[in-house]
């Protein structure tokens, strides 16, 4: 009984010191209140409860005396911040701000596309994240990273306040993406431009040329380890078709289709081509046909192209070097007259339209130009120099075709190796035809040298540069022209005498040809600048800058020979005085003439080479030219028993007089043997200067 009477005694004394705490705490709670509004009713409040985050607020947000901070936390952190604020009338007063989180974290969902081959954070799939503390950012279910599907995702976010919240973002998880758009006639794609990531493509299905040729949505299946993913193509046509038309000659009767008109067709996808006006098979003269262009997706190009029936027979001919006849292009018995407009020469593989007259009504004849004829090759077997390539055509005796031939060779030639090689060559026409021809070729070593021309001994001036390679130059049978070097040491230029000049040239074989000859100098009794003058003078009296080569040499050659007269006499000790005596007094000997021709000639562009007779009792002096058609004599001496015409004569033509012409042949180049046709050289240098 006595332990129950404790027991209720304890019981009531626990119940009555809670009671007397709760209205403890209830009083200062009270007290706390009443004190709050009496200090607020005096203009200030105690505490102000503030949002983590936002600025400081102003002084007068704890009321209307305060009216500035003494201190004051720049960044307000969670709980009580101590603040000290100066009142209206100077007085300075403690006050609390109260910083708490109540705003949930912030965030937009994301759409994201990744491949399996990707795992992404829960932050990667949200944007513009907002709060005012740290967030924790989390997944509510992880997504099922690594497998093809469209997944919605849900991210919750937590402040360190444990304020709540949570966004949707979505995530598509592929192997290939949504697919490619490529214009119509491109190239196939790379496959890997359809996937969303590096994998090991096994195979692809449905990309071709014509699925890139047709506009539409085409699906293209790709495996990748093993699994199927299908993806699209999409191709577009937004091009125009281009294509360039010609004129189509036809027979009468013929139809004739759009495609015949175009050259040159070019789109992306397929073309269909239609007339814009029907072609008339009745009517013989010229008609526009128009033609318009549409492709598969549905681009349009309209052309102009031209047509003409023809009346005369459309012909076939083989190509050849003989011109056409009209009658080849009429049938027989159908007229009474006909010719050619003008010549034609089917010599090259095409359609041509020709012109012709047929009893006085022109006609139009298609020609059709074939070659079925292989070209001509003919060689035999050669002997040629080691280490000197040239074109194997020249080892062919014949080689030829109206169409024109091109040649190659089965093996390349190993010019560095003596001895024979078998050589095969081909030569293809302009149809294709094809001809082939074998033989031996032997390689030796050149042991030739070179030939010096237009090295002599000859009187030059002492006191005046010498041109020792004037006149002089050296050809090889295997290298062609070749350097020419001087050796002059001996000369003292400032002393008048003989000398000995040495001349060398070496072709590619290392073959040396030395030629040594003496020059006598003497002094000048003519100035070159005074003989210059004088021959300038004379050159732009007789010519004019319109003239030809050819045409300049006869109206100088002329002048020499009609302003000298032979009188049997001249100093022949200084070329340059007796021609400058020959252009004032005009009279003079062999000399006379040769040295005034020469001097001329200085003038000109005209190579020229000074010759003395060889033999006989006295000597005689002329020269050899080139204008391009090889060297000929030029020889303006004449008097009255022998009024010859040495004009570009050849050797045979300077056989009469017997002697007369002789020289040292040797030293010069090889004169032509064709006789020179002046006005056919004139004619040829013309048409060269045509545009």
């Amino acid at each position: 009984m006595e332990q129950q009477q404790q027991k209720a005694s304890g019981t009531k004394t626990i119940r009555s010191q809670i009671l007397g705490g709760l209205t403890a705490l209830l009083g200062a709670a009270v007290g706390g209140f009443f004190l709050y509004v009496g200090i607020a009713w005096f203009g200030l409040k105690p505490i102000l409860l503030h949002e983590y985050g936002e600025p400081l607020p102003p002084p007068e947000a704890f009321g209307k005396r305060a009216v500035g901070y003494v201190e004051a936390p720049t960044k307000p952190i969670l709980g009580f911040n101590r603040v000290q604020l100066t009142e209206a009338d100077g007085a300075q007063r403690t006050v609390w701000l109260w910083v708490r989180d109540t705003k949930a974290p912030r965030a937009t969902g994301l759409e994201r596309t990744i491949s399996t081959k990707v795992v992404l954070q829960p932050d990667e799939l949200i944007d513009g994240l907002s709060d005012a503390d740290q967030v924790r950012v989390s997944f509510a279910s992880e997504p099922p990273f690594g497998t093809v599907g469209d997944y919605p995702v849900t991210v919750f976010l937590e402040d360190t306040s444990g304020n709540r919240s949570s966004v949707t973002a979505a995530l598509h998880i592929r192997v290939t993406g949504d697919g490619l758009t490529v214009e119509a006639g491109s190239e196939a794609p790379d496959v890997r431009a359809f996937l969303v990531d590096d994998y090991a493509v096994e195979s692809v299905a449905g990309l071709d040329e014509t699925v890139l040729r047709t506009p539409g949505e085409h699906p293209i299946t790709i495996t990748v380890d093993g699994m199927n993913y299908v993806t699209a193509l999409t191709v577009i046509d937004t091009i125009p078709p281009k294509a360039e038309t010609k004129t189509v000659l036809a027979a009468p009767g013929t139809e004739v289709q759009p495609a015949d008109f175009l050259e040159n067709l070019c789109d992306g996808s397929d073309v269909n081509a239609e007339f814009l006006n029907e072609p008339n098979p009745d009517e013989r003269s010229f008609q526009s046909i128009g033609i318009r262009l549409t492709d598969a997706g549905g681009n349009t190009t309209d052309l102009t192209a031209g047509l003409l029936f023809t009346i005369a027979t459309p012909l076939t001919v083989e190509a050849r070097s003989k011109a056409l006849t009209a009658e080849e292009c009429l049938p027989a018995g159908s007229y009474t007259e006909a010719a050619m407009i003008a010549p034609f020469v089917p010599n090259r593989i095409r359609t041509y339209a020709v012109a012709l007259m047929a009893d006085g009504e022109r006609q139009i004849a298609l020609v059709d130009v074939v070659d079925t004829v292989p070209p001509t090759l003919i060689a035999k077997d050669t002997t040629w120099y080691l280490d000197h390539p040239v074109d194997p055509a020249a080892f062919c005796r014949e080689l030829s075709d109206v169409t024109g031939v091109t040649l190659t060779s089965a093996t390349e030639i190993d010019w560095t190796k003596a001895g024979e090689q078998p050589v095969t060559l081909t030569a293809t026409d302009g149809a294709g035809n094809t001809a082939s021809v074998s033989f031996k070729l032997t390689l030796v070593r050149d042991t030739e040298p070179p030939k010096l021309y237009g090295v002599r001994s000859q009187s030059v001036y002492f006191d005046e540069p010498v041109a020792y390679l004037a006149e002089v130059f050296a050809a090889d049978a295997v290298d062609g022209e070749t350097e020419v070097t001087v050796d002059a040491s001996l000369v003292d230029r400032n002393q008048p005498g003989v000398y000995p000049v040495t001349y060398t040239s070496v072709d590619r074989s290392g073959n040396v040809a030395t030629q040594t000859v003496r020059f006598t100098f003497i002094r000048a009794g003519v100035s070159e600048a005074d003989l210059k003058a004088k021959a300038r003078e004379i050159v732009d009296s007789v010519t004019t800058p319109e003239m030809t080569r050819t045409e300049r040499l006869v109206v100088l050659y002329d002048y020499v020979y009609d302003h000298v007269r032979y009188t049997g006499h001249s100093d022949k000790s200084d070329w340059r005085k007796e021609a400058l005596r020959g252009f004032q007094y005009g009279t003079g000997d062999c000399f006379t003439f040769y040295t005034t021709l020469r001097a001329l000639l200085d003038e000109t562009d005209i190579p020229y080479m000074s010759v003395t007779r060889k033999g006989g009792y006295t000597r005689h002096y002329w020269l050899i030219v080139n204008v391009g058609t090889g060297w000929y004599h030029l020889d303006a001496n004449h008097n009255g028993t022998a009024n010859w015409r040495c004009f570009m004569w050849t050797n045979s033509q300077c056989s009469s007089p017997v002697g007369f012409w002789n020289y040292e042949q040797s030293i010069y180049p090889p004169i032509a043997t064709e006789p020179f046709l002046v006005d056919a050289v004139i004619a040829a240098e013309k048409a060269e200067q045509t545009p």
